[in-house]
Parts: structure tokens; C-alpha cells; sequence
């Protein structure tokens, strides 16, 4: 982030000026964005209980055997 930058006098504050504050902005950034898609994504309940939706790739050894 510039040290005369346009962010430098409400972000720079926070995060301060110089070389590699531009890459913490974007980490800072990145990581709202995925709490905030993983708190989408717990608030949908198809999403959240797919294990119980979908079957299981390997049967179990009761029901590959059959009713015996």
C-alpha cells in the first residue's frame, strides 16, 4: 500500500503503509469473503446434511452380501 495512497489515510491506519501492506490488504480481504461463504453455506441445510443425503461409495458388509 502507497504511503500517499488513496487507502493510506482510513486502511493504512490499520493495517500501516509500505512495502507488503498491499498483500496483507488482500489477505485480510480473502479471508472475510471465505467466512462469510462458509457461514452462506452452513445456513443452507440441503448443503449441510448432504452426508445423510447422498448413499455411501463403499456398501457396507451387510447390505453387499444381500438378505441372507
Amino acid at each position: 500500500m502507497a504511503v500517499n495512497g488513496q487507502l493510506a489515510n482510513s486502511l493504512g491506519k490499520i493495517i500501516g503503509t509500505g512495502t507488503g501492506r498491499g498483500i496483507d490488504l488482500i489477505f485480510i480481504v480473502v479471508g472475510i469473503l471465505i467466512v462469510m461463504i462458509t457461514i452462506g453455506a452452513y445456513q443452507y441445510p440441503r448443503l449441510r446434511f448432504i452426508e445423510d443425503e447422498l448413499p455411501d461409495a463403499i456398501p457396507t458388509p451387510e447390505s453387499a452380501t444381500g438378505s441372507a
